[in-house]
């Protein structure tokens, strides 16, 4: 049994190599499903408000994403 998935991997993005973080599961509760950039550095690991507002990062193929309006089923609140 799994308690907690959480997807690192590396991601290039805009000719850059960043470090992504990902909580796809956690079995008791809710979680922030946002994809995060982790940086490590001589003080420790940090985890920013990373990639706003751009997809495919997970498909290998990233794009900023065009503004999504209210109506859009996609759209996350």
């Amino acid at each position: 049994m799994t308690e907690n998935i959480v997807l690192l991997r590396y991601v290039e993005a805009n000719s850059t190599l960043y470090r992504m973080l990902l909580v796809v599961k956690q079995r008791e509760g809710m979680h922030d499903s946002a994809i995060r950039r982790l940086t490590i550095d001589s003080r420790g690991l940090h985890i920013s408000e990373g990639f706003i507002g751009q997809t495919g990062l997970l498909s290998g193929h990233p794009s900023v994403a065009s503004a999504l309006s209210v109506s859009d089923p996609g759209a996350r609140a």
